[in-house]
């Protein structure tokens, strides 16, 4: 098992002295970073000897580290699917868009925020949004997509990420769309505090279930970057 081993360092001298004391210790170490006064170690914890450095250290398994992991960047991909019926609106993006049929679903059933929401998830590690918005839970039924998104934007910035761009595919036959793209990258880009979003739209050329009209899908691809929070 591997974790993260954060120290307080006064200076450049006190870094080297308390890297030489760890490893000197015997705990196995595969990386170090000195930066505004921290000691930030890659240690392997699997061993008594790290008890030494325990008391005065904080300490967290590499998938539960709260500053998202050793990494300044990390990719996360999203893909959703929802079916066309009757007697709802049509929301993606945020942004209501005239057709005879909407989307099914618990919430307001936003295909495109669900991806864009997944590939954010995914980028940290936190799972899916199935995970974190059930939809057997009465509090979300027919909520919109965008406030869902705003909740990761936080969550995933509680990890000390930012999101620096969203690349996204809507896939469907009908309607058309391009007029509603900047609306729907102006409503991404406030909710999940993107930097650039980009979104797409292209068809199946009449395969598949969203060729048929009997579904829309989307992907998403979004990028984060750890800030430095030492």
């Amino acid at each position: 098992m591997w974790g993260i081993l954060l120290l307080r360092a006064q200076t450049l001298t006190n870094f080297y002295a308390q890297l030489h004391a760890i490893t000197a210790s015997g705990v196995p170490c595969i990386y170090a970073r000195y930066a505004r006064h921290a000691l930030l170690v890659h240690v392997q914890i699997c061993t008594h000897k790290f008890a030494a450095v325990w008391a005065r250290s904080s300490i967290f398994p590499v998938n539960e580290y709260p500053y998202g992991g050793m990494y300044m960047f990390r990719i996360g991909q999203g893909y959703d699917v929802h079916r066309l019926t009757e007697g709802r609106a049509l929301v993606l993006g945020g942004v209501n868009i005239p057709f005879t049929h909407g989307l099914e679903g618990h919430s307001d059933a936003d295909v495109l925020c669900h991806a864009v929401m997944d590939a954010m998830l995914g980028a940290v590690g936190l799972g899916d949004i199935g995970q974190h918005f059930s939809d057997t839970t009465a509090e979300y039924k027919d909520i919109s997509s965008l406030i869902l998104l705003a909740r990761v934007a936080e969550l995933v910035e509680s990890y000390y990420f930012t999101v620096e761009n969203i690349d996204a595919t809507i896939i469907a036959q009908a309607p058309k769309l391009a007029a509603y793209r900047t609306d729907m990258e102006v409503n991404i880009s406030e909710h999940a505090r993107a930097f650039a979003v980009n979104v797409k739209f292209t068809t199946e050329e009449g395969l598949g279930f969203t060729g048929a009209g009997k579904g829309i899908a989307a992907q998403a691809v979004c990028l984060l970057k750890r800030r430095d929070i030492l």
